[in-house]
């Protein structure tokens, strides 16, 4: 729910401060809203391939069985790589509109309170904000996949010759 709600805040500043049209996107908006199209892909193929076993707490139950096949046979977290191609790409998505809203802060503020030389350091700020975002929830991922990591290694005996065989997130990379 806070990811959710930490995502929504980008295309809210994105769609008040900027009118970007398909034909105003440039290289970073095509790469990035499809970095953003492979993590939903991801979620979504982690998510039928658990099915009914797919939660959002970490838990396990007596009758669950280890899922190794389908997107599963590739990575061992797809649901989480797909969080981590989300928290990349969405806000250098949004990055105009979260610059020209800190920009627009920035010199509303430094009118406000005369301090001239605060409305040039809006983009620094933005990218400030931008990296710290990104940072933070790729930090919060990384803290809950290694913690089920550990449950299903204390359910699964397989669970070590596995995570030997399958990559974490990338394919045959990490």
């Amino acid at each position: 729910m806070f990811t959710t709600a930490g995502l929504a805040i980008f295309p809210i500043l994105s769609t008040m401060f900027t009118n970007l049209s398909g034909t105003d996107w440039d290289y970073v908006d095509i790469a990035s809203a499809t970095i953003v199209g492979l993590g939903c892909a991801l979620r979504v193929a982690a998510f039928q391939a658990l099915g009914s076993g797919f939660t959002f707490i970490i838990q396990t139950w007596p009758d669950q069985k280890l899922v190794t096949t389908g997107i599963y046979s590739w990575i061992m977290h797809p649901a989480y790589a797909g969080w981590y191609c989300l928290f990349l790409g969405y806000p250098l998505f949004h990055r105009k509109g979260v610059e020209a809203a800190v920009s627009r802060i920035m010199d509303v503020t430094s009118s406000q309170f005369n301090i001239e030389w605060l409305a040039k350091y809006g983009t620094p700020v933005a990218w400030t904000v931008l990296v710290a975002f990104i940072g933070f929830w790729w930090d919060a991922n990384n803290k809950r996949m290694e913690t089920e990591e550990t449950v299903l290694r204390d359910k699964f005996p397989e669970y070590e010759s596995y995570s030997n065989r399958v990559k974490r997130v990338i394919p045959y990379l990490f």
